[in-house]
């Protein structure tokens, strides 16, 4: 699929809400060194980075999407700001939090890795379970005679992240990027004043 930028008008197959254009600039400005990429690979970055929003944020982004059939999340329909003034088609914080974003996938990689699991193995010969060793909370050992002790711990009480069963990502397995997330602040519904407290 080719690179292509959601303008606002719901452009067909979109899948980046912003340009490669518009990511040098913004960090540009900024002064970050990009020279390093190629234009392909800002166009990877921005598309991963718009999935990323999208499957992240898409379901608490304020309004409703314009079209059942467009691609993305936005332009979106009844999207006001705290001031109740009408978002953009493709806000501004948008843009900008995609390219954040974008960063950050190129140089870090996936941006919602799969958590390390603590889990059960079965040994070479395929009988039996050895615990994971991520899962070891204390070791103890004896010279003479020799004696061997491995205590585990369960997958509450280790620090490694384990799934719940729910199909759907749990919030604390996803890693914060405060430059990119505190930029959406202002486009989803959790932080808009609600109508009573806007009356006062």
């Amino acid at each position: 699929m080719a690179f292509t930028v959601e303008d606002g008008t719901v452009v067909a197959d979109a899948n980046s809400y912003a340009s490669v254009a518009y990511f040098e600039s913004y960090f540009t400005d900024r002064g970050v060194d990009y020279s390093a990429m190629s234009t392909a690979q800002k166009q990877q970055a921005l598309v991963r980075a718009t999935d990323y929003v999208d499957k992240r944020f898409g379901r608490i982004f304020r309004g409703y999407r314009s079209s059942s059939s467009q691609e993305l999340e936005w332009p979106r329909n009844d999207a006001y700001d705290d001031n109740d003034y009408p978002l953009s088609p493709i806000p501004k914080v948008l843009k900008q939090a995609v390219c954040e974003y974008a960063w950050r996938s190129h140089n870090l990689g996936e941006l919602a890795p799969d958590p390390a699991l603590s889990f059960n193995t079965r040994d070479s010969l395929g009988t039996g379970t050895t615990e994971s060793a991520s899962n070891v909370e204390s070791l103890r050992e004896k010279v003479g005679p020799i004696e061997t002790e491995t205590k585990f711990g369960s997958s509450s009480s280790s620090g490694v992240r384990t799934a719940t069963g729910s199909s759907l990502a749990q919030a604390d397995s996803i890693p914060a990027y405060p430059a990119a997330d505190l930029l959406l602040e202002g486009i989803i519904e959790s932080k808009r004043p609600t109508a009573d407290m806007c009356r006062g």
